[in-house]
């Protein structure tokens, strides 16, 4: 199983890097005694994208709602290789109001099954003001009833100018977080770098 960070992917640019051939010079003697050279396409190989991927499963990849028409043909591609292709999108919270006035997140869908269509996973941001212990349940309900996996990311300081709201942050570990931690559907990361990976601003 391998996770991936945040992805900004075009299917085209995925799909000719890992069914990629490469071209080779071919000389040959001519009439004259010298030789010329032209470029014929060398029989296919196996790039190192596809050789790793040999190896792996399970891929999981975060997307855009922009690059959502995308994704088919990648689902198709890596299936081929023998690999599932597991896709998350960012969408915050399910109150669409606040994810598009406050986050500015860019997806012009309110319904949460026409968001859910396209993707497997989800991942939310709790610990911000304006946020509700009712709201916050709301939207891991919502989120387990249309995808496969909910992933909760709580808000730390970063370089964006919204701050962490340490009151909403409390009450999310006081009463949420209890709910749900032993859900095996459900990631939470207290910490930005609970999967490993990144590191604290």
């Amino acid at each position: 199983r391998l996770l991936l960070g945040s992805l900004g992917f075009s299917s085209n640019s995925v799909i000719m890097s890992l069914s990629s051939t490469f071209m080779m010079p071919k000389r040959e003697a001519s009439s004259m005694g010298t030789s010329s050279t032209e470029m014929v396409q060398a029989a296919p190989r196996t790039p190192p994208q596809d050789r790793v991927a040999m190896s792996i499963r399970d891929l999981h990849v975060e997307s855009h709602w922009l690059f959502r028409k995308t994704i088919p043909a990648l689902r198709e591609h890596f299936a081929k290789l023998g690999v599932t292709l597991h896709v998350k999108i960012g969408v915050e919270t399910f109150d669409a109001d606040y994810r598009e006035r406050i986050l500015d997140k860019g997806i012009d869908e309110t319904d949460p099954a026409a968001i859910a269509a396209p993707f497997d996973e989800c991942c939310l941001l709790f610990g911000l003001s304006g946020q509700s212990v009712e709201g916050m349940k709301r939207d891991v309900e919502t989120g387990l009833a249309h995808f496969h996996r909910v992933c909760i990311n709580v808000m730390v300081p970063n370089t964006t100018p919204i701050l962490p709201d340490l009151e909403v942050r409390a009450a999310f570990v006081r009463e949420v977080y209890p709910l749900y931690k032993d859900n095996p559907r459900v990631d939470i990361l207290l910490e930005n770098t609970d999967f490993g990976v990144g590191e604290k601003l």
